[in-house]
């Protein structure tokens, strides 16, 4: 008895921190001809109710990082061309640049139903080859998000980075 209580929790255990990313699209569009290739939605940063989720998105051989944010500042706005700041281990600094004027609205951070009546935001940033190179090889320690209101700083967990670095990995040799 006892012994296949132990079984079922190392299975449980095992597929719990097996779980990676994955491919959520991996295809060529039938319009365009591009081959459109996403990850997963993994979470990127959790400090206090804020919560922000990324994934990445590969169209021929532009990469985007996609980024949802719920930080509860009420209604903001992300220009095009407003800056998204990524320090990483090394003091150094990556500016990725918003593709698209967003007005933040309810449910636009969510992922799924967690948030879904929250006040959120949905952005798009090219990630350049060397912005890629660089951030494979350096700790994201923190972010910074330029908004009408301001800007959202927040630290990013070597957690959440792992994941961010096996996804653009995927992505990246795709």
């Amino acid at each position: 008895m006892k012994l296949s209580i132990i079984i079922i929790t190392l299975i449980f255990i095992f597929q719990y921190t097996a779980k990676s990313q994955t491919f959520t699209k991996n295809e060529v569009d039938e319009f365009t001809g591009a081959k459109v290739v996403e990850t997963s939605w993994e979470k990127f940063n959790k400090q206090g109710p804020s919560i922000t989720y990324f994934r990445f998105r590969k169209i021929d051989s532009e990469i985007i990082l996609e980024l949802k944010g719920i930080f509860y500042i009420g209604v903001f706005i992300v220009n095009k061309d407003d800056p998204f700041m990524l320090k990483l281990e090394n003091d150094k600094m990556i500016t990725l640049l918003n593709k698209h004027y967003v007005i933040s609205s309810i449910g636009d951070g969510a992922i799924s139903f967690f948030g879904s009546e929250a006040m959120g935001i949905d952005l798009s940033f090219v990630v350049s080859p060397q912005d890629i190179d660089l951030l494979m090889q350096n700790h994201i320690i923190k972010f910074r998000l330029y908004t009408s209101s301001g800007y959202v700083e927040q630290e990013i967990k070597a957690k959440f980075y792992d994941k961010f670095k096996r996804a653009l990995m995927l992505i990246k040799f795709s």
